[in-house]
């Protein structure tokens, strides 16, 4: 699995279609839960668009059903 950034948007790749039903969590840094989004899958990869966060340091935490 690994990611990239573009334009704002980060994709996860799951080159071995290990995720079922993704969630998204995003923290600032201070633990903060800021945004939560289920995402859906393009072929094997995952986008996932922080909208109207501002500009900072994030945590983003990817978690499959619970796990």
């Amino acid at each position: 699995m690994h990611y990239s950034i573009d334009k704002n948007v980060l994709t996860i790749i799951d080159s071995e279609n290990t995720l079922s039903d993704p969630q998204f969590r995003i923290y600032n840094t201070l633990g903060q839960l800021i945004s939560f989004t289920h995402t859906h899958s393009s072929g094997n990869g995952y986008q996932l668009n922080p909208g109207q966060i501002k500009p900072g340091v994030y945590f983003v935490q990817l978690m499959d059903k619970g796990k």
